[in-house]
Order: structure tokens, then sequence, then C-alpha cells
């Protein structure tokens, strides 16, 4: 419903302008705080034919309970469920698709996140959709158990997964003792304890103005975007930003665990725990991952294309704000898992023992860089990430990520190299069929 000129005139008026301290400045990022204190941006896109909305909240899977993990993804799910003037999820849905539109969500670490796009033309409906079901969510109690069994199904099939069953044994291994050991799908033994309460007690939690960034990229002007955007979230409910506490990763240590799953292939990871987005270290583990993996294609090359070990192997490093994951991965038929976990091993050891070269350091630095631009160019990836360090603080800025990349250089790699992956301290996971 659309509301009056006057209120929301009088929204505008109690607006306050500019980023949030501490934030890292853009000038193509127009940013503003509504009254009840939500975080809206704007990245104007005069030429666009769509607009996409990312509504962010600072809270995730770590921020659980150990008794109900599941929790917030399992929350997710039920803002889909019914509000005030979308009464199901097929009047959900079916409002942004029958547009052409696509409306999604989900759950990470440190935040869940709901994302809409339409086109622009259809940027009212867009907006009301989002609005209605993040301020007006209803948790109907008959739906709890239907999205129940929904949620399991995602944890079972994720267990018929090789590659996303290892990735999650070995997050929770490599983490163990930090908060971000509570994954984001949840757990088989604690979904049955998030009952409603539990599920309503999470949101009210987390789900609050002051803990809320909205990022709309599309043809509309910053001051378009905040008069109706203002309007429609007035009653969001209030609640203090939360202050997250600060954890450091946990010691590395050797340990190995062999697991059955999937029908043809075998999976061998391995890996540690890094710092976080806190860390300036972040930079040159990046830098090294690309360097073992999509950019300088060390492992690749080595174990696939020389000799044969495996039909597949890549690295990567992800932060979180206070922990990392230092990961390297390959696919090989399940004879030759000893053969691909001592590759990728003696890759770690060499980059100890040499370090990379320079070469190496600026390919890549511009992949990263490229990579970056390319990613921007969808709308809704461009929400997301503007409203990163909103939702997860300064580091998770665009321009300070790669200001802090293109400052590596070969001897910052060989440093994290030598101070984090020593291969004789490293968790190992092996899946088998």
């Amino acid at each position: 419903m659309l509301k009056s000129w006057g209120v929301v005139l009088a929204l505008l008026a109690s607006v306050t302008s500019g980023e949030r301290p501490g934030l890292a400045d853009d000038s193509d990022v127009r940013s503003s705080e509504l009254a009840n204190g939500i975080t809206v941006l704007t990245s104007e896109r005069p030429e666009g034919q769509v607009v996409a909305f990312h509504a962010a909240f600072r809270g995730g899977s770590r921020d659980e309970d150990d008794e109900t993990v599941g929790a917030a993804h399992f929350m997710e799910h039920m803002f889909f469920q019914g509000a005030s003037r979308y009464a199901d999820q097929a009047a959900i849905f079916d409002s942004v698709t029958s547009r052409g539109g696509w409306i999604n969500a989900y759950t990470s670490f440190e935040q869940i996140a709901f994302q809409v796009v339409v086109a622009a033309e259809d940027f009212n409906v867009g907006l009301d959709v989002l609005s209605d079901i993040l301020v007006n969510s209803t948790f109907p109690a008959d739906k709890v158990d239907k999205e129940r069994a929904v949620v399991l199904e995602e944890l079972n099939r994720g267990r018929n997964s090789p590659e996303r069953y290892a990735d999650e044994v070995l997050t929770k291994a490599v983490l163990t003792g930090h908060p971000a050991e509570r994954l984001p799908i949840g757990s088989r033994e604690t979904v049955n304890n998030s009952t409603r309460e539990v599920l309503v007690d999470f949101r009210d939690k987390y789900f609050v103005s002051n803990n809320m960034v909205i990022a709309v990229v599309g043809p509309m002007t910053h001051e378009a975007v905040l008069a109706k955007v203002g309007p429609a979230f007035v009653n969001m409910r209030q609640g203090p930003f939360y202050d997250r506490p600060v954890v450091p990763p946990p010691a590395a240590r050797s340990q190995r665990i062999d697991l059955q799953a999937g029908s043809s292939q075998a999976r061998v990871l391995v890996g540690t725990a890094v710092p976080g987005l806190n860390s300036q270290e972040q930079y040159p583990l990046d830098v090294l991952a690309e360097i073992l993996g999509s950019s300088g294609r060390r492992l690749m090359t080595d174990l696939r294309d020389q000799r044969g070990i495996v039909a597949d192997a890549g690295s990567s490093s992800y932060q979180l704000t206070d922990v990392g994951l230092f990961e390297l991965s390959a696919t090989v038929a399940p004879t030759r898992t000893e053969e691909a976990l001592q590759g990728l091993l003696g890759h770690l050891q060499l980059m100890r023992d040499t370090g990379p070269t320079d070469e190496e350091v600026t390919n890549a630095v511009r992949f990263i860089e490229g990579r970056t631009e390319l990613g921007m160019q969808g709308s809704i990836r461009q929400a997301g990430t503007i409203a990163g360090p909103h939702t997860l603080g300064p580091a998770a800025g665009l321009d300070v990520y790669l200001a802090g990349v293109r400052k590596v250089t070969s001897a910052d790699v060989l440093a994290v190299a030598r101070q984090y992956l020593d291969p004789e301290q490293l968790a190992v996971v092996v899946v088998r069929p």
C-alpha cells in the first residue's frame, strides 16, 4: 500500500546522510541512515533495466546456541511462509516470478540476506514483497514442521554430495572451539530443537532496524529510493546493533578424517585456520590461493596435466571477520587418494621452501582485480558487495580489499605460507565411495 506524501516527507526530514564512521568511501555509492537506524545504500545505474534489492542482517550461524544449531537457516525459511499482505509462500513467490523477477535468501556464518530482482518498472512490487516478509512475517505455527522437513532434506542432499560433505567436515574440524564451527546449513542432531519460539526469538534479536542494511542497485536516484524504502520499513522491529565478540582463530593441529560418501569419485581436502578480515594477512593468503589455484594453476598443471593423478584440484582462502579457512582440494579416483594427498602437501611445502615468483604474484593480483570487476557487472552481486562493509565491518569493503591485494609482494606470500601452512599441522579429510 502506498504511503501518503506527508509521511514520506516526514521520514526524509529525519534521515541523516553519510556513511557510518570507519566505512570505506566509494564515490559510486550513496548512503543514508533512516531515523529508525536502517542503513540504505544505493548505486545508480541510469541505463539499467532492472532493480536489485539486497537486505542484510548482522547475525548468522556462528551466533546461534549449540543446542539449536541450524536455527538461523531454519528461520530464514520461515520468512517465506506468510506475511500480512502476502499470505503464503505461493503469494510471495508468484508476485515476483510472474513478472519475470527473482527472489531468494541465504544464511551464512555472519549474516542473513534477502534478495529481490525485478524489472525497473516493478520497483514498487519488489519493495512491497521484501518489506512485507521482513516487517510483517507471521511464522505460522502450522508451517514449522513442514519447513523442518525441507531443512532436513537439504541436510540429506549435502550428505549425498562428497564435495559438499567434505567441505562441511573440514570446516568443523579446523574451526573446532570457534563459534564458526556452527555451520550455516545446521545439524541433523539439533534441527528438531528449533521450535517456533526459538525461531521467533532469533528473528527478534537480530532482525531489527539498527542491525539492518538495504542496498538498492538500479536506475533510480538515491532520493527516489529513500522516498520509497523509508515508508516501507517504518515499522521494522527496533533493537540495538549487534556488536559481535572477536574470537581468535583456533590453533592449527594435525588430524585426519576418513569418510564414506558418493558413488564414483573421491574427494581429498587439506586445510587450516587462518586470520580473518580483521587481519592484513588476508591479502597475501588470497594471492597464495590464486597462485596455487585459478590464476597460477600450479596444482592443476602438475597434478592433473603433467602427472594425471587428479581429475580436478584447487585452493581457496575464505575469511570471516575474525577467522578464515585456507583449503586445498582434489577430486580423484578412489584408488589414488594418497597420491593426491601427497601432491597437495608437496605443493604447500614447495611454497614454504621457495615462495612464488614476482610474476606469479602480479598475475594473481590482476586475476583478482579482473574477477572482481566482472562480478560487479551483475546488479544483485553489486548490491551484496556494497552492503558488505556495513554488515560485516570496514574490512569487507571492496575498495579496502583491492587496495590491500595490490600491495602484496612475493615476500608477503612466502611469510604467510611459512607461518600458517605447515604440512605437518593440517587437517585432512578424505571422502571415498
